[in-house]
């Protein structure tokens, strides 16, 4: 079991316990809760999806623009390149 650190102050929990049915709760900063909710960060995690999605997109607009550097120069290819690359964008 790895916990992240307090989800309020950033230390490590002062102290942990079972609870009579079993459950692991774990105290820092007067707040006392279960393991999911303490190792829980929707914030942080809709970031790195974020993050995620980014690189993504990042690669195929890369892949893109190589793709014309490497084909000689047509005006309509290019347009076209410009429309999908905004469309990754706009997503």
């Amino acid at each position: 079991m790895d916990l992240k650190p307090c989800p309020f102050c950033g230390h490590k929990p002062v102290c942990g316990y079972y609870t009579e049915e079993g459950f692991q709760r774990f105290s820092c900063c007067d707040e006392w809760l279960s393991f999911d909710d303490w190792n829980t960060r929707p914030v942080e995690d809709a970031l790195h999806t974020r993050a995620v999605e980014a690189e993504r997109k990042l690669k195929v607009a890369v892949g893109a623009l190589r793709y014309i550097e490497q084909k000689s120069y047509d005006e309509s290819m290019a347009v076209e390149a410009v429309r999908a690359l905004r469309e990754i964008g706009d997503k």
